[in-house]
Order: structure tokens, then C-alpha cells, then sequence
């Protein structure tokens, strides 16, 4: 038990006194009536005393209390299975199929399988965290053909990735654009613009000839989300390429870029490289759109009645490739300002109600990971 400073100090020097009480008695002719036997028992008691004191002073020392250091709990396991077939349908046995894995859109290790008399692969034991994803990749007639980038569900069943391969050709004749869809939000602080489009390859080879993107002047913070590859585009004077095949059938590209803020009109300019069925321009109200050569199509509401969002809309039926449109974008003169959140509820919206429902849908990708890794 700790006693106090002073205490202490005072059996230092009481020992001390008995202590030389004793040695003088032992030591010398002083005391001399003193038996020597008690003479001992005082130096010793007196060394006792003092040295308690000594004890007494000295702070405490704390006890160490080890605490036992949580281990984390290991992510949980998930499968990834599927197969690889032609274009026709037919399966590929006896090929590779990568499975390249991704932290934060960074690489970080792959796995290999071969397919089966059915097309056929798995891979099992795969972490299942929103930190990691996935995405399958294999080579055919020289091209590689993959998936889009896959999060697992931690529970249920194996999730599944079919991939669809084919012969290869550079001639764009069997393509063409069914909706040419640009998506406006924004205001005077900068636009954001979430670009969808569908195509279709009416042949039954894949295109590999490289496929011209929309993309608007002085667009930046490039985000693919749907159909193609950061590693396979191209930016040049002449704006985005992907050399991505694209496959028989219907395939739909999904991106979003963000351009500067419209403090003078921001033009939009540009020739679509395909015949395309429908092209048309939505934004919100708190940009002004006018294009002399799109037909304004009068507000649209996107999420139902009540709780939906407003957007106004132009479009152009039957574009031919190689044919011109303009279009000017203004901030709008007296127009509440949006929160960054009320364009990323806006864009959320536009992809889930108004924009997929226009295509096929393939199954896709959730990008929580943010830009498609390779």
C-alpha cells in the first residue's frame, strides 16, 4: 500500500538513529550499560526501518495488463463459375480462362482455369469484400474477350459469368447504333455527363476495327461503367476510341466523364461515326440546351409521378454516319444551384429508369470500385 513522502522520509531517519545507537554501543566505550545483544537487535531493526522507508518512497510501479490484440474476422468466400461459348452458341472446351483480381481497381494476382468438354469453368474460394473484384478474361481468334468487372455476394449461390467469343473481323458494315443517348447534369459550378449507347452488330463476327465514342470538348475524370476496357481506349484529336470487339448481337456502352463549368456556352459539336436509329439529348432544368437539328421532344418525368426527376429532352430519328449535329449548352439563367448529391441521385436514376430499359439488357457490372480495371 503506498504511504505518503514525509512517512516515508521519517523511517528513513528513525532507522537510522537505532541503527547508530547500536554501532555505537558495539563500536566504542559510549553506552556501555547497554547489553550488546540488544546493541545488535537495534542496528539490525534499525537497517529494517530505514530500508522500508527507502521501499516506501519509491512510485509505484503500474501492473501491466496485456490485452489481446482482436484478430479480424477473414473475409468471407465466395465461387465464380461459367462457361465460354461462340457466338452461335457452340461451347469452347480446352482453352484458358484468366481470372484477373483487383483491389481498389489495382491489380493484385490472377488465377487460371481450363474449360471443359462444355465450355465450362470454375473458380472457387474467391474473396467476397466490396474491396475486391474480379474479371474473366480468355483469348480468341487473337482477340481477348472478357467480362465486365464482377463484386461477389458473400452468400448464396456461385455467381456466374458467361463469355461469349467469335471470329474476328476490321469491317464496320455490320454495325450500327440503335440509341445514342447523352445525359446532362449540372450547373454553373461544372456538368457531369453520363453517355449510353447501344449497339448492334447485325454479322456474325466480332468488330475489332476500333469504335468512335462521343465524348464532349475538354471532357476529364473519364469513368467507364458498362462494355468496355480502360486499357483498350485511345483519346486523340479526333476525341475517344475503344478497340474493344464487339460482338454479334447487341452491346451497350455505358461511361461518364465531367466537363468544365458552362460560364460561356459550352458547344457540342460532332458527326456520328454509324448509322444510328436514335440519337437524342436529356438534361435537367437547371441547364438551357438548344441544338437547331434535334427535334425537342417536350419534359420527360424519370422515376414515376411523385417522386420522379424532370428532364427536357431532344432526339433525331434515322441518323446517317458521318452526319453532323450541334448542340449549345448554357447554364441556366436563375436556376437553383444542385448539390453534388442531387446529380449523383439524378445520374442513378437516369441509368436505372429512363436509360437500360432502352436496350437489351446484359448482365452488367456494379462499379462501386469506381473506373473499370483491365
Amino acid at each position: 500500500m503506498p504511504i505518503h513522502p514525509n512517512t516515508a522520509v521519517a523511517l528513513v531517519i528513525a532507522g537510522l538513529c537505532l541503527a547508530a545507537v547500536g554501532l555505537l554501543r558495539l563500536t566504542g566505550p559510549w553506552l556501555s550499560r547497554m547489553p550488546a545483544v540488544i546493541a545488535g537487535i537495534a542496528v539490525g531493526l534499525g537497517a529494517a526501518v530505514a530500508a522500508s522507508g527507502v521501499v516506501a518512497s519509491r512510485p509505484a510501479v503500474p501492473a501491466i495488463q496485456l490485452t489481446e490484440r482482436a484478430t479480424p474476422a477473414p473475409a468471407p468466400l465466395a465461387a465464380l463459375q461459367g462457361t465460354v461459348r461462340t457466338a452461335a452458341g457452340a461451347p469452347v472446351a480446352a482453352t484458358k480462362v484468366v481470372l484477373r483480381r483487383f483491389v481498389r481497381t489495382e491489380p493484385n494476382g490472377q488465377a487460371e482455369a481450363t474449360t471443359g468438354p462444355a465450355g465450362e469453368f470454375a473458380f472457387p474460394g474467391l474473396e467476397a469484400s466490396p474491396s475486391a473484384a474480379y474479371r474473366v478474361v480468355t483469348d480468341f481468334s487473337g482477340t481477348t474477350f472478357g467480362s465486365d468487372v464482377i463484386v461477389l455476394p458473400p452468400v448464396g449461390e456461385p455467381d456466374r459469368v458467361d463469355l461469349v467469343v467469335a471470329e474476328t473481323t476490321p469491317d464496320a458494315a455490320a454495325l450500327s447504333v440503335q440509341v445514342d443517348s447523352t445525359v446532362l447534369f449540372g450547373d454553373a459550378k461544372g456538368v457531369q455527363v453520363l453517355q449510353v449507347l447501344g449497339v448492334r452488330n447485325s454479322g456474325d463476327r466480332a468488330f475489332t476495327g476500333g469504335l468512335r465514342l462521343p465524348l464532349l470538348p475538354e471532357a476529364h475524370s473519364f469513368q467507364p461503367r458498362k462494355g468496355i476496357d480502360r486499357t483498350t481506349l485511345t483519346f486523340d484529336h479526333d476525341g475517344l476510341m475503344t478497340t474493344a470487339p464487339v460482338l454479334p448481337g447487341e452491346t451497350e456502352i455505358v461511361y461518364m466523364y465531367a466537363v468544365p463549368a458552362p460560364t460561356k456556352p459550352l458547344r457540342l459539336e460532332r458527326s456520328v461515326s454509324l448509322p444510328t436509329s436514335r440519337l437524342e439529348l436529356l438534361w435537367t432544368g437547371e441547364l438551357d440546351v438548344r441544338s437547331p437539328g434535334l427535334r425537342p421532344e417536350g419534359p420527360v418525368r424519370v422515376g414515376g409521378e411523385a417522386g420522379g426527376r424532370r428532364f427536357s429532352r431532344m432526339r433525331k430519328s434515322g441518323v446517317n454516319a458521318d452526319e453532323g449535329i450541334r448542340a449549345t449548352v448554357r447554364a441556366g439563367a436563375g436556376r437553383d444551384r444542385l448539390r453534388p448529391a442531387a446529380v449523383a441521385g439524378g445520374v442513378a436514376v437516369a441509368i436505372g429508369v429512363l436509360l437500360f430499359p432502352l436496350l437489351r439488357r446484359r448482365r452488367g457490372t456494379q462499379t462501386g470500385l469506381g473506373p473499370e480495371p483491365a
